[in-house]
């Protein structure tokens, strides 16, 4: 039990390290850096929620594990952004930005981005599990430079930006809702 909120809270730091990088660098070359966060995950074996979402059971066990899944990774994604606003404050603004630019882009279009982002990260860890690191160098990439929504970088984001921004709180559960149907989607189409 201790091994498995451990991981769900170090998954969330991971990709908190990620977005960092992303956010110091910017341009293509953030968002080839944002990758060492999902190689971190893969490599510790953690626990991500966009990594685990189309690979666990799709019964009420499976449901019950992703969002405890999701839940440690927030809490991971919290302290880990104090901690990173502490040490470079100025990293708020362009969070702040990041995060309105979302709220603006709308419910529907949040949806289908998220989609793809689902897309990318299970593209990506199945090929980690065929011991395959090109798609996950490819995929993370793919996912920043489309505009694609991960929800466990974008609560990073949230939470860095200061929680400044109330309207945040429905685009993030509909991020959540399509990462998950992307990271499914798979599997439910060839079923």
């Amino acid at each position: 039990m201790r091994t498995t909120i451990f991981k769900g809270l170090l998954a969330g730091l991971m990709i908190s390290l990620g977005c960092t990088a992303y956010l110091k660098i910017g341009s293509i070359v953030g968002a080839i850096m944002f990758a060492i966060g999902l190689l971190g995950v893969v490599t510790y074996q953690l626990n991500l929620f966009t990594g685990k979402a189309g690979f666990l059971e799709l019964n009420w066990n499976g449901l019950g594990s992703i969002c405890s899944i999701l839940l440690l990774n927030v809490i991971g994604v919290f302290f880990t952004a104090c901690m990173i606003g502490y040490m470079s404050p100025d990293l708020a603004n362009g969070c702040h930005s990041i995060i309105q630019k979302k709220i603006e882009f709308g419910l529907d279009r949040t949806f289908i981005a998220s989609i793809g982002c689902g897309i990318m990260m299970s593209l990506a860890i199945a090929g980690t599990k065929k011991e395959n690191f090109i798609p996950l160098l490819f995929a993370v990439p793919c996912f920043i430079l489309s505009g694609y929504y991960h929800c466990i970088a974008d609560a990073f984001y949230f939470v860095l930006s200061g929680f400044e921004i109330g309207d945040y709180w429905l685009i993030w559960l509909v991020t959540v809702i399509g990462n998950w149907v992307g990271c499914n989607l798979q599997r439910l189409v060839t079923k």
